[in-house]
This record gives C-alpha cells, sequence and structure tokens, in this order.
C-alpha cells in the first residue's frame, strides 16, 4: 500500500527517469548516416592538426589572402571565409583567432573516430580550450571587439571525400605556395614545410565554438540534484502542503521533459522523411547547405544581391530586392545556434522543408562601431522531388548542358563560356521562402 506521503517522492524519481530516459533517447537517436559503421585508429586527425588549422586560418585574415585555406575548407566554407575576408579588408579590420588548449583533455581525447557519410569520411575534432577571437584596426592594431570564452570546446567537423579529385592545386598552409607532390607528401619549396597527401585531403566543413557551460546542461544538474533534496526533506517534515506542492513540481516538470522529447522527436521524424526520399541524405551536408545559403544571402545584402537570385524562386528574388535598403553596417560574422525544420512536404515535383534558425550576427560600419544582434528567422528551402544529395569536399560542378563546360554550382550557376542558366534546384537546395528585410 503506498501513503499519500510516498506518491510526491514516486513522483520525483519519476521525473528523474523520464528525464534520464529521454537523454539517452537524444544521445542515440538521430538520422542514420549512410554507414554507421565507426572506424577507429587510423589517424584520421594527427594531434598538432589543428594548431596547423588555425595558424593557416589567422594567416587568412591577417592578409585577406586565401590560399593558405585553399586545402583546409569545403567549398562551402571557403566561399563564405572569402566573403568575410573581402568584408574586413573594405572596412580595414584583422581577425585573430587563438586557442589556449586543456592540457588534460588534449592528451586523453579521442579523435580517431571516422564515420561514412554520405560520399565522405566524417570526423569531428572537439578542443577544451579558453577561445579568444579578436578584432583589431588594421592601421592602428586597437582591439575594437573581443570574444573570450573561458570554457569553449572549439568543435571543428572535417570531411574527406571518397571521389578522388583529379589535377588539384595544393598550396602550403604555413605561406601560401604552391605545394608540389614527392611520392606520398607535398613539400613546399619556399619555407620547406612537408605534408602528408592523405592529411591534406581533410577539410573543414564547419567550425563551432561552444560554451561548455551549457545552460541546459546546468538546468539538467540542478533539477536531479534538486529533486534529490526535495524528496529528503519531504521524507523529513512529511508536511501535506510541502507533498502537494513537491507533486505539482513533480508533474510539470514530467509534463515538460515530455513535451521537449516530443518536440525532439518531430525533428527527428523530419529528417527521417527526408532521408526515405533521398536515401543519400546527409543530416550534416543539409545544414551545412542551408547555413551557407543564409551567409551568402545575408552577406549579399551589403554587396551585390545579384550573387543570390540564381539561390532562390524568381519572385522570392524580386520582392527581397525591392525590400532591400543598404546601411553603413556590414555582417562580418553569424553564428548559427540552432537549425529546427518545422515541416517537410511534396508540392508538385519540389520537396519543401519549413525551419527556425537561431543565429547571432557579428555586424560593423566603415567607422569600426560594433555590434551584435541576436534571433530567430523563419525559412523555407526547396528542390527538386528527383534531385539527390550531392556530398563533395570541393567545388559542386557539374556539366554545362549546352557547351560542356564545368559549372560551379556553389558559387555560380551560369555557364562562364556559353552564359547559359541552370535551375540550381534539380541538384540542390535553394531558398524557397526568406524574410524580406534587412536583419540589421
Amino acid at each position: 500500500m503506498i501513503s499519500a506521503e510516498m506518491i510526491p517522492i514516486i513522483l520525483a524519481f519519476v521525473c528523474i527517469a523520464v528525464m534520464i530516459a529521454g537523454l539517452i533517447f537524444i544521445t542515440i537517436t538521430s538520422v542514420p548516416f549512410k554507414n554507421e559503421n565507426a572506424r577507429r585508429g587510423e589517424g584520421a586527425l594527427p594531434k598538432d592538426f589543428i594548431g596547423q588549422f588555425i595558424k593557416a586560418y589567422n594567416k587568412t585574415f591577417e592578409t585577406y589572402d586565401m590560399k593558405p585555406m585553399t586545402n583546409m575548407l569545403t567549398d562551402f566554407m571557403h566561399y563564405s571565409t572569402e566573403n568575410t575576408v573581402k568584408v574586413l579588408s573594405k572596412l580595414g579590420i584583422k581577425k585573430k583567432v587563438e586557442l589556449t588548449i586543456d592540457k588534460e583533455y588534449e592528451k586523453n581525447k579521442f579523435v580517431n573516430f571516422v564515420i561514412a557519410d554520405g560520399k565522405n569520411d566524417f570526423t569531428i575534432d572537439n578542443s577544451k580550450c579558453v577561445y579568444t577571437e579578436t578584432y583589431t584596426s588594421a592601421d592602428s592594431d586597437n582591439v575594437l571587439y573581443k570574444r573570450r570564452i573561458k570554457d569553449a570546446i572549439y568543435c571543428t567537423e572535417f570531411l574527406k571525400s571518397s571521389e578522388e579529385i583529379e589535377d588539384k592545386t595544393w598550396y602550403c598552409l604555413n605561406c601560401g605556395a604552391e605545394l608540389h607532390k614527392k611520392s606520398n607528401f607535398f613539400e613546399c619549396e619556399c619555407c620547406d614545410s612537408h605534408y602528408d597527401s592523405e592529411l591534406l585531403k581533410w577539410t573543414a566543413s564547419d567550425i563551432d565554438v561552444k560554451d561548455n557551460n551549457s545552460f541546459l546542461s546546468k538546468v539538467l544538474m540542478f533539477s536531479i540534484v534538486g529533486m534529490v533534496l526535495l524528496c529528503a526533506i519531504e521524507m523529513a517534515v512529511k508536511s501535506f502542503m510541502f507533498g502537494l506542492i513537491l507533486s505539482i513540481i513533480n508533474i510539470t516538470a514530467i509534463v515538460g521533459f515530455v513535451l521537449y522529447y516530443l518536440w525532439v522527436y518531430k525533428t527527428l521524424l523530419i529528417y527521417t522523411k527526408m532521408k526515405d526520399n533521398d536515401p543519400e541524405f546527409s543530416r550534416m551536408a543539409f545544414q551545412k547547405r542551408i547555413y551557407y545559403l543564409i551567409r551568402v544571402l545575408e552577406m549579399a545584402r551589403d554587396f551585390d544581391l545579384e550573387k543570390i537570385e540564381a539561390y532562390m524562386l524568381p519572385e522570392l528574388y524580386n520582392k527581397i530586392k525591392e525590400n532591400n535598403k543598404y546601411d553603413d553596417y556590414y555582417v562580418v560574422d553569424i553564428f548559427f545556434k540552432r537549425l529546427a525544420p518545422t515541416s517537410y512536404r511534396i508540392d508538385g515535383d519540389k520537396q519543401i522543408v519549413d525551419m527556425d534558425i537561431s543565429y547571432e550576427m557579428l555586424l560593423m560600419n566603415p567607422n569600426k562601431k560594433i555590434k551584435l544582434k541576436h534571433g530567430k528567422r523563419h525559412y523555407a528551402m526547396y528542390k527538386h522531388i528527383d534531385a539527390k544529395t550531392i556530398v563533395n569536399t570541393m567545388a559542386k560542378t557539374i556539366s554545362c548542358p549546352n557547351c560542356g563546360a564545368n559549372i560551379n554550382l556553389t558559387t555560380s550557376a551560369k555557364c562562364r563560356y556559353c552564359d547559359v542558366a541552370l535551375d540550381v534546384s534539380k541538384y540542390d537546395w535553394v531558398f524557397y521562402d526568406a524574410p524580406l528585410e534587412v536583419t540589421k
């Protein structure tokens, strides 16, 4: 027989069980990778790889020269990074990233974990560190803005295409000079740097800086500890009123957790439907495509909207062009917080996905005044019903149907030889709907 005093205690432990079960569900449940067989210990990323990456990254933002990063970035990342360099160069601003790595974490971390995702090998490097991002004036070295996270996880996602890229030119990560292949490695004749040929095939598809002291983890930890303490108090005082209050708290928490997990399940269900229509679907590649398009759209508002015209419905482009109001602030960087798909549907020959994007935008004007803008915006993307996922490390190219020349679908939708325009939606995601007004 369960006594009245035991009811709030039982509810509290049910609440904790629901919380833990939900966390396990979120951890182990995701859209399946094309091949979930992980390969360990194959030397995906040497321990000094991130150091080389940061060095090349800083070199690019110091000299405004993209060559040191040419081999280190996917085509999406290269194009968006190039846009950032364009803004910094125009405003006379330099950017520098510094990582103070936690030595104990670095010594024990496990990085050689490779998963096949779409047509790529995929791996993540997480470095626990103090992260500092500094923007300075190029002519005076005055610090304009500093972003510092004391307990950060510097997360870099790397891809290695399963498709061989022929006749590619490789550049030195140190000085930007052209590399020459010697057997199974490359060497730079200018600064005498050497690189393993397999290492250079890994390219960054995303860079993210996460605060290790996340709000959600603190809430969950506080909830578990709080429930245990409240149970102990209830067992000690055995007060009807206290037990009633504790029961209400427990029931509210259980309902909240269940609603949250249902929302997560809905999100996963949308991704599953997308994969059902496209067996090559890659959640990682999809997110990178969306982030890339949004970044290019927001930066195009500052310079030339025409470069985004081919990546949206014609009527949407005309509306954005009419509503676009150029101001003196430029988008320097966009930190994406979350992509939450809200619906997926088939409409005629289009597959359409709606989503909410949470972001933080760093803006600067020619007077070097800085402001941060936080927000959440709604977008919709579409591609042709028969379009399948293209997951490549390098440029997405197809042959022009008119003259046969290569066309890069990431940076152009026209043949540079015969000027034939292509429908990009037949190959990848493009804008179906987007906010019309300038975000700034």
